[in-house]
């Protein structure tokens, strides 16, 4: 992460991507059980060779300044750890590494956009099953909570998929 244009990309998308969440996303009433997140496309933008305990340090400082707006203690702080933490788990899976450096930033322009719509919905899917087993820990209803996480998981996987293809791209790439 020493490339000064990665690190200007990934403040832009933090502070795009919470403002949006913050902001829009959160004030909107998407068809009662969807709640969609784009604010972890953040965690999942950065550099391939960033280091866990750094990834793990920025995902829990986001999820803090979500939790600190939407007023629930610890349950997005919780799930953007638990995608730092399983993000090199989920790029192994994916097994793309003999392909990008270490300064590229995951994407559909740099890896493809078939890999990216993989790499999203896994990622995607870890955090929101783990965020609403959170939130119904008390009162767990097994239908309407998981509703919820397919719902909001699909709304949520467009919406990154959409801000990426949104996103202003450097001249080279790995998809071309």
């Amino acid at each position: 992460m020493n490339n000064t244009a990665n690190l200007i990309s990934l403040f832009v998308i933090l502070l795009v991507s919470l403002l949006l969440q913050v902001v829009v996303i959160d004030n909107i009433d998407f068809l009662g059980p969807c709640n969609p997140f784009l604010y972890i496309v953040f965690i999942m933008a950065v550099p391939f060779g960033c280091s866990q305990i750094s990834l793990m340090l920025m995902a829990a400082a986001v999820g803090f300044v979500v939790d600190m707006v939407s007023d629930t203690p610890g349950m997005h702080m919780a799930s953007c750890v638990l995608i730092a933490f399983v993000r090199q788990y989920v790029l192994r899976l994916l097994a793309f590494r003999s392909a990008y450096k270490d300064d590229d930033m995951p994407g559909a322009s740099t890896c493809g956009s078939l890999w990216f719509f993989k790499y999203t919905l896994i990622m995607v899917s870890v955090h929101h099953v783990a965020l609403f087993l959170i939130e119904q820990f008390d009162s767990f209803y097994l239908w309407p909570t998981l509703l919820r996480i397919v719902l909001s998981i699909v709304a949520s996987s467009a919406l990154i998929v959409f801000f990426d293809m949104a996103r202003p791209r450097s001249a080279g790439s790995l998809a071309d």
